[in-house]
């Protein structure tokens, strides 16, 4: 926990505060209004940026605001009095079987339909030929700044449309969901080394499912995103779906002891270079993407002892996505100088639905270095209650990497897949069917690259 001082290290008054919010020394306390807080919580984030370190808490209640910036924050706590992870698994609102409690727990939503801006600082690029700005939409976005904590917070997204985007992204076309709930991107000059970054702990996101014409029938796209992009500066391509950022993502990031209910994608990290990302002991449940890491160089990734459930098409996948169709269509796509290291063990994945784990270098499927991604799935159990179709998929691995001690049960197609990949030590997996029976370890030269 970052410590802050009493008023007698004040450094900066932040002068006519609303009613709502009280500033004693480097910390600021928000109660919320019953209406829109965007203004006042803005307001203390703002000031708290001037203060190093400070700290910005949230009072038990609701709070519902549109879109909050923090840049060059130094170090500090956005935090409220606790997460009400009560709601997990409570289906879509108003939570018939569960109830809030106000006075308790830390509520935030979205104030409304349509709502949420769009977020410049980082830009998906629209398709060709129309006319909507690049962007993103995001309900918190921390830009750059050193050592920050978010915790004890209950996010939600009750409205099924809070942005109107109106772009493609991954094949969809004019959705009202929203991108983030919370986005971090470390990229900013702000950013003093690699070793500072976020810690995000004891936090509950939750997002509706189950609503047409929305992405994958859920109102929000991402829950967690520690996001930038592998795009060289000043080159823009439109037509693609990806993103472009003109500086780096890096820096240290913790995502621990957190529930994930509902978005398409529960967390991911893309783009991160020369950083680490830890996520340990989250619940991650009823999504279409439990964790993803996507195009990242010379980083360390540990998904340690997370428990995932219900998820659509993938539990955990690290993907690098450096060939087809990025560098056709993008040409300032860069392939990673350094490979990234992934550890992923003692997790437990159930209810898959498509994949449990998927490893993906796009690279040697177009003649470029593979090696882009190297490291262990051990000791991971991944259950299958009905429709999934692999439990450990391997493509594209030029490098060391070990799959072992795993345990693969249920109705699985393939327990484990190797596809255009060799340097793979896979030793002491236990693979079996519904009926008992071993899954046998596949290989196969003929794949789809993700």
């Amino acid at each position: 926990m970052i410590a802050v001082q009493g008023p007698i290290a004040l450094a900066y008054d932040c002068g006519n505060l609303p009613p709502n919010v009280a500033q004693t020394g480097n910390e600021l306390r928000v109660a919320p209004t019953g209406g829109d807080d965007t203004a006042s919580v803005q307001l203390a984030v703002n000031c708290a940026t001037r203060l190093s370190p400070s700290a910005v808490i949230l009072e038990p209640g609701q709070f519902r605001w549109t879109q909050i910036v923090a840049r060059g924050w130094g170090d500090g706590r956005f935090e409220g009095a606790g997460a009400d992870f009560g709601l997990a698994g409570a289906g879509n609102p108003p939570y018939a079987d569960h109830a809030k409690d106000l006075g308790r727990y830390t509520y935030i939503d979205a104030l409304g339909p349509s709502t949420v801006p769009i977020y410049v600082g980082l830009d998906f690029i629209p398709s060709a030929g129309e006319p909507y700005p690049p962007g993103t939409a995001a309900m918190f976005v921390l830009e750059g700044g050193g050592d920050i904590e978010m915790a004890h917070l209950t996010w939600e997204v009750t409205v099924p449309d809070a942005a109107q985007m109106h772009r493609a992204i991954h094949g969809f076309k004019d959705y009202d969901a929203l991108d983030y709930m919370m986005l971090v991107t470390y990229r900013s000059p702000a950013v003093a080394s690699p070793g500072e970054g976020v810690w995000v702990h004891d936090v509950m996101l939750k997002s509706l499912s189950d609503h047409p014409g929305i992405i994958f029938g859920r109102n929000v796209r991402v829950g967690l995103g520690l996001d930038g992009t592998m795009i060289t500066p000043g080159v823009y391509a439109p037509g693609d779906e990806g993103m472009v950022t003109s500086t780096p993502f890096t820096g240290s990031h913790r995502v621990t002891d957190c529930v994930f209910d509902g978005p398409a994608i529960d967390t991911e990290s893309a783009g991160l270079v020369d950083g680490r990302v830890t996520w340990a002991q989250n619940r991650l449940m009823n999504g279409n993407f439990g964790i993803l890491l996507l195009d990242h160089e010379n980083s360390v990734f540990n998904v340690v002892g997370n428990d995932l459930t219900g998820h659509d098409i993938l539990g955990v996948g690290a993907w690098q996505r450096g060939g087809a169709p990025r560098l056709d269509r993008v040409p300032g796509f860069r392939i990673p100088g350094e490979p990234s290291i992934v550890h992923i063990y003692d997790n437990n994945i159930s209810d898959v639905g498509g994949t449990g784990i998927g490893f993906s270098d796009a690279a040697p499927s177009l003649g470029l270095p593979g090696g882009n991604i190297v490291g262990e799935i051990l000791d991971n159990v991944i259950l299958a209650q009905d429709r999934a179709s692999v439990g450990i998929s391997v493509k594209g691995a030029k490098g060391a990497l070990s799959v072992k001690d795993n345990f693969v049960d249920g109705l699985f197609v393939d327990g484990i897949i190797l596809c255009v990949s060799d340097g793979v030590e896979v030793e002491d997996n236990r693979t079996e069917g519904a009926d008992g029976k071993t899954i046998s370890v596949t290989y196969s030269n003929n794949c789809e690259m993700e």
